[in-house]
């Protein structure tokens, strides 16, 4: 069986593309389908990572060329569990605390909002774009 070469997905999907801007093809028709093989490569890339890791691992060189791709090794990076710390935590839900007073002043302007005698200043909002989610049925 051969793989599905990127370069002849890309050129389809510019086809696509094109006949959307062309009137030719619903925008959320198009939309949902690359949205629905996105998830589909996800899923089933995800599944073969482990594999893919090992097969890597054949290599000795950081970065090596590969059939028509380049591949690059980066090791795993890790992270803090800053909840072991007890100030930490005392803090954040502090942190916590003032962020949902801050979201009462804002839902409260142009009025004054006082939480415990402290007038509670009105901050910033920036709404991000809206976004649609696409499931398979």
């Amino acid at each position: 069986m051969d793989l599905i070469k990127v370069n002849d997905f890309e050129e389809q999907a510019k086809k696509v593309y094109l006949e959307v801007y062309n009137g030719n093809i619903n925008a959320l028709d198009a939309f949902a389908a690359f949205k629905l093989t996105e998830d589909v490569c996800k899923n089933l890339g995800g599944k073969l990572k482990s594999d893919a890791l090992d097969e890597a691992d054949r290599w000795t060189e950081k970065s090596f060329d590969n059939n028509d791709y380049s591949v690059t090794k980066k090791a795993g990076s890790g992270k803090f569990n800053y909840k072991d710390d007890e100030e930490w935590s005392n803090l954040n839900s502090m942190l916590k605390s003032r962020e949902e007073d801050l979201k009462t002043a804002y839902k409260m302007s142009p009025k004054e909002c006082v939480i415990d005698g402290e007038v509670i200043p009105v901050v910033s909002y920036t709404h991000y774009s809206s976004s649609l989610s696409i499931k398979k049925q």
